[in-house]
């Protein structure tokens, strides 16, 4: 869990009109805000994130000795993936940043996706290649899914659909999670981590950082 400090200005009473002034003086209070997973809080959730930071450190590691710029583009994680990324370290250095595209309308206008059903390969490809396009990144990994609890385009829920933009080329893969909203997103988080990490290990020169 991180936890979060805070400042507050405190004003008490009414300044006598013959009196100075005194000087604001900073308040510290100590705030201990808990930062879980979205959704459900559960001890699963709770471990699930210190694993998926463990993972983004690696990435950052990885990413840090190949040279390379990470991008990603996100659907029903809602930008999960590039929080986790962001919060990793020295990660302005090659994290090039995210569109969460969350809405039909928003992947078909600034991400270029075809027109027609965006759970789907044809999405998922488009998304990461004109992420990476976009924001100048040689790797970059997309999601878009039906996440729950209905279906979507005529998918169940927990169909994902990745697309991993790499070396010029992109790959893609359909997975099927079960479970509720979170579960989904969180499996959908995960394995486009470990998408990115497999990238950058056959990046030529890779050397592989030690596991946490």
């Amino acid at each position: 869990m991180r936890r979060a400090a805070a400042w507050i200005f405190c004003v008490l009473g009414h300044r006598h009109p013959n009196r100075k002034p005194e000087k604001l003086k900073p308040v510290p209070l100590p705030l201990r805000v808990a930062i879980p997973a979205p959704g459900r809080v559960t001890s699963d959730n709770v471990r699930s994130m210190t694993l998926q930071d463990r993972v983004a450190e690696r990435i950052s590691t990885a990413a840090r000795s190949a040279h390379v710029f990470l991008a990603t583009a996100e659907s029903l994680t809602g930008g999960q993936i590039s929080c986790l990324l962001g919060a990793a370290p020295a990660s302005s250095d090659w994290y090039r940043g995210s569109v969460v595209a969350y809405s039909s309308e928003v992947k078909h206008r600034v991400l270029k996706v075809p027109d027609g059903p965006v759970v789907s390969e044809a999405s998922a490809r488009a998304m990461a290649g004109a992420v990476a396009e976009l924001l100048g990144a040689d790797i970059a990994v997309a999601v878009t899914g039906a996440g729950g609890p209905d279906p979507q385009d005529g998918q169940p829920p927990g169909t994902v659909w990745f697309g991993l933009f790499a070396h010029g080329r992109v790959d893609t893969e359909m997975r099927r999670f079960d479970g509720e909203p979170q579960d989904v997103v969180t499996a959908t988080t995960e394995h486009a981590l470990a998408l990115l990490e497999q990238a950058l290990a056959s990046v030529p020169g890779h050397v592989p950082p030690p596991v946490a």
